[in-house]
């Protein structure tokens, strides 16, 4: 099972936000897909 954790950001927040999601996606959980994390600002940028 995948545990899925969604982050949003105020404008202020964005750098501290895609920090946080990174280091989350580098844990052992992340890398081997036990952990997904969504970044609201990642989305609207696409």
């Amino acid at each position: 099972m995948t545990a899925q954790l969604f982050l949003s950001q105020a404008g202020s927040d964005s750098a501290a936000a895609q920090a946080l999601a990174q280091r989350l996606r580098q844990t052992p959980q992340g890398q081997s897909g036990a952990l997904s994390v969504w970044l609201d600002f990642d989305a609207l940028e696409a």
